[in-house]
């Protein structure tokens, strides 16, 4: 079944659409100056180049100090395990793998500070970079507000 054409109270009754020609006819567009704005964006993504590189240049070292701890943890239980086999006595290889054990925790709180101070020292970086051009790009306006009212 066909769907029902609709009946002319209901075209009567939607609003008429806007001509566009007649409403931007009275828009007013202050003088702009294109090449501050061009400028204002070629250092918007110039600023977003350089906090991209920096998230992966501190992404990267992350990762290394990572990898590096992961190296260092099998090396500590490589030694453990060596230590253990060849201690002599029950009582000696449960005092080697206690000492592991406090070792290793300690070590372990010790990553993970150092973890979280490698992230918040990345954050704080891309945050200044942001923040800077952020303030530089918010000047840039007042001054082009400025000569625009000036004109």
């Amino acid at each position: 079944m066909p769907a029902p054409e609709a009946t002319p109270i209901l075209k009567s009754s939607f609003p008429k659409l806007v001509d566009m020609s007649k409403a931007m006819k009275d828009f007013h567009v202050p003088n702009l100056d294109v090449n501050a704005l061009i400028e204002a964006q070629r250092k918007n993504m110039q600023a977003i180049a350089v906090v991209n590189h920096a998230a992966f240049e501190n992404l990267q070292s992350y990762i290394q100090r990572q990898a590096a701890l992961m190296i260092e943890g099998f090396q500590v239980n490589v030694n453990l395990m060596n230590a253990i086999m060849v201690a002599p006595t029950a009582q000696e290889k449960a005092m080697h793998q206690a000492e592991a054990s406090k070792t290793a925790i300690d070590q372990c709180f010790s990553n993970v500070r150092d973890a979280a101070e490698t992230l918040a020292k990345c954050n704080q970086q891309v945050m200044e970079i942001v923040s800077n051009r952020m303030t530089e790009g918010l000047n840039e306006l007042g001054s082009l507000i400025k000569t625009d009212l000036a004109a």
